[in-house]
């Protein structure tokens, strides 16, 4: 959890917005590009598996596809 202060000089404020600030920051963003890649991903499966179920294949038979969408390719 970040913690406030109120009274610091230049370099301790500059320290703990890099050290504490900056870290969690970064963390936060990681994880929020990652659950939106998983979306992106659940997504145009999604898309995958609606084309496989409109277009039948015999079994034993390969289904393949790839969808474009937002500038990214899943096959």
């Amino acid at each position: 959890m970040l913690t406030a202060r109120t009274h610091m000089n230049k370099s301790e404020s500059l320290g703990w917005v890099e050290n504490n600030f900056c870290r969690k920051f970064n963390k936060v963003q990681k994880l929020n590009l990652a659950r939106g890649l998983l979306q992106l991903h659940l997504r145009e499966k999604g898309s995958i598996d609606t084309v496989k179920l409109e277009h039948k294949t015999r079994s034993g038979d390969v289904f393949n596809a790839a969808v474009l969408s937002e500038d990214h390719m899943i096959c």
